[in-house]
């Protein structure tokens, strides 16, 4: 188990997961400002059309039916923003997190033409002893790392009784490699979380 983070490391987890969430969110706004303006549009759509007599019902259903993806994606995107506000619960879960932030990265990426993948072995990942502030912290640095280094990403993990471990695999890095801040890489060794980037691959070990 790792020892309390001291107030001058505290800070410092503030200020960079502050840093880390304010991209997050730089990057997704435009997102949300878009889904929202098309639920708006097809909303107006539906409500002109349905009083005429000579529309049909079935005619609205597409309008429909897009206006409510992109309220579902609205949804999703800002239930992610509000969980990375708040407090992490401690011991922090690790695929909770990782979904949380891939739910903000990945939206932006997509815009962006590039591919986020995230494979269901996360979701067995657990949680983990380190300061919970601190690995929230590494996963959102760690993401935002592989999306800018790569135009195709796949987060998957593995586990063990005694860690486990997220991994990025960046496809067309073009020579350039995820990279960490180092003060977020120091305050992560002080947790016993374990960053190693070989090339285009990122990942990180978290003690149980």
């Amino acid at each position: 188990m790792s020892l309390p983070v001291s107030s001058a490391a505290r800070s410092s987890v503030e200020a960079l997961w502050l840093e880390t969430l304010g991209t997050l969110c730089d990057r997704v706004a435009h997102e949300v400002k878009g889904a929202l303006n098309g639920v708006v549009v097809n909303i107006e759509v539906v409500r002109s059309r349905s009083g005429k007599p000579d529309v049909a019902g079935a005619s609205l259903h597409q309008f429909a039916e897009s206006a409510a993806g992109q309220l579902d994606a609205v949804i999703a995107m800002t239930e992610a923003m509000l969980m990375l506000t708040r407090p992490p619960r401690r011991p922090l879960n690790l695929a909770q997190t990782a979904r949380n932030v891939e739910a903000l990265i990945g939206a932006a990426a997509r815009a962006d033409d590039k591919r986020v993948e995230m494979r269901g072995i996360v979701d067995a990942l657990g949680s983990t002893s380190a300061d919970a502030d601190v690995a929230r912290l590494v996963i959102g640095a760690a993401f935002i790392a592989a999306v800018d280094a790569s135009s195709a990403v796949v987060c998957s993990g593995t586990h063990a009784a005694d860690a486990a471990v997220l991994g990025w695999d960046c496809e067309g890095t073009e020579g350039a490699s995820p990279s960490i801040d180092s003060a977020v890489l120091s305050l992560a060794a002080s947790e016993g979380i374990e960053v190693q980037g070989d090339g285009s691959r990122l990942s990180i070990t978290f003690p149980r």
